[in-house]
């Protein structure tokens, strides 16, 4: 990675953070989700976002999961390191809006947009909860 691969807009860098001691996490303007080994400067794993929309941040756990803030929908993305696919994606708003910020644990997703914060609890006892469709909220939005 050196600052000739930036000049493409498609390839500049919107969040960057360290995964673990030897390799480091970015995402770019084009969508891309990418782990850079900084001993060998080797791409390790590389993603992309499902719908091909700018992500804007990502945060991981160091571990096996990353989750990625989408340009679009209100969207943040769930990935592992163990595939190139999706696992999950969460629509925090009904409305489109970037997601700037986020920030998970394994029972709370919280991300930033610029029509506000949204916090998605998954602590949740299936046995007691009852089930609820929510898909009728999300309408869709022209542009």
């Amino acid at each position: 990675m050196t600052s000739d691969t930036t000049r493409n807009v498609g390839q500049v860098i919107r969040d960057i953070q360290w995964h673990d001691g030897n390799c480091i996490a970015y995402v770019t303007h084009s969508g891309k989700l990418r782990f850079i080994d900084i001993r060998s400067s080797a791409l390790v794993y590389e993603a992309w976002d499902p719908f091909q929309s700018s992500l804007y941040c990502l945060k991981t756990d160091s571990d096996r999961a990353v989750l990625v803030g989408s340009s679009e929908y209100s969207r943040c993305v769930l990935f592992d390191l163990r595939s190139t696919h999706v696992v999950q994606m969460y629509f925090t708003q009904k409305k489109s809006s970037p997601i700037y910020s986020l920030d998970f644990a394994s029972s709370k997703l919280i991300a930033a947009a610029d029509l506000g914060v949204a916090c998605l609890n998954f602590n949740v006892n299936a046995a007691t909860t009852q089930m609820k469709d929510f898909s009728y909220t999300f309408e869709f939005v022209n542009r």
